[in-house]
């Protein structure tokens, strides 16, 4: 409801409460740990993945291309003031990821060292926060994780619905005051949407990772080729999006020996390629008809 009736600035001033409970909840946990609520036991492991069996390119690949494209992360360097604010809230934020990220890995760590297991779909995170620490640090731990998501689930809307407002349905002869409106409406539909979502897949990790696929698949390579590039292909853009789109969907069913992400954005670049050629080519020609 905020993310529809404020925009991109109710979104920030919720995501500095969120990430400040977040990393109070997180230091806090740390904490609290109190190795005698649990007996250690060596021969016992959490789970049964292999390293080998976990998809890390699909895991880290795909979300570290995705920041370099994602229009949420665009939408915040550009409300920036100055330059300088990008690269200290950059640097800033990388930091607290790291700290941040390594709680909950040591978290997963002393799960294994000291054989916590989680039963069925349960979290290992969420048991070992259990198991290591109080029901009150839990609760405040399974809040946080919500409260990471809810900062996401917003900052997305935020992004989608700028994106089919000012990208697609507005002009110039709509009022300033329609064009909000037309920007509220259609965040609401796209959150009113995601939440049909929710019924058709049953595992957020694998949602995700399918987001930042295709997303990377598709878009990575001519948005990339569009920034560095002097004079970008259009027909190569779209070479690019058509060629990723197609190997997005193929590779779901054809097993390669390489990793298909790898492969789906090869694919893409040579799509670039081609259709970059095709526009040399034809401005090229138009050269000598006009001589």
């Amino acid at each position: 409801a905020y993310t529809v009736m404020g925009g991109l600035k109710a979104v920030v001033n919720t995501d500095i409460l969120q990430a400040l409970f977040i990393l109070i909840t997180l230091g806090f946990a740390f904490f609290s740990i109190n190795f005698s609520n649990i007996a250690i036991s060596n021969h016992q492991v959490s789970q049964n993945m292999e390293s080998s069996s976990v998809p890390w390119i699909t895991w880290l690949f795909m979300p570290l291309l995705f920041m370099f494209i994602e229009q949420d992360m665009g939408q915040r360097c550009f409300a920036a003031k100055k330059p300088k604010a990008i690269s200290v809230s950059a640097i800033s934020a990388g930091i607290l990821l790291l700290v941040s990220a390594s709680i909950a890995i040591y978290f997963g760590v002393l799960a294994k060292k000291l054989g916590i297991q989680a039963l069925g779909n349960a979290s290992i995170l969420i048991e070992s926060v259990k198991a290591l620490t109080n029901p009150v640090v839990t609760t405040l731990f399974m809040a946080a994780i919500f409260m990471a998501v809810i900062s996401t689930a917003d900052s997305l809307l935020c992004s989608i619905g700028s994106n089919l407002s000012y990208d697609f349905l507005v002009s110039k002869k709509i009022s300033a005051k329609k064009q909000v409106w037309i920007s509220k409406m259609l965040t609401l539909i796209t959150g009113l949407g995601s939440l049909g979502l929710v019924y058709i897949f049953d595992n957020v990790v694998t949602m995700l990772m399918l987001a930042y696929e295709l997303s990377v698949c598709i878009l990575f390579v001519p948005i990339i080729a569009a920034l560095l590039s002097k004079n970008p292909s259009r027909i190569g853009a779209y070479l690019s999006m058509a060629s990723g789109a197609l190997g997005f969907g193929v590779f779901r069913f054809i097993s390669v020996p390489i990793p298909k992400e790898v492969l789906t954005i090869f694919l893409s670049f040579i799509g670039y390629m081609i259709g970059r050629k095709i526009d040399i080519q034809r401005t090229y020609a138009k050269q000598i008809q006009e001589d």
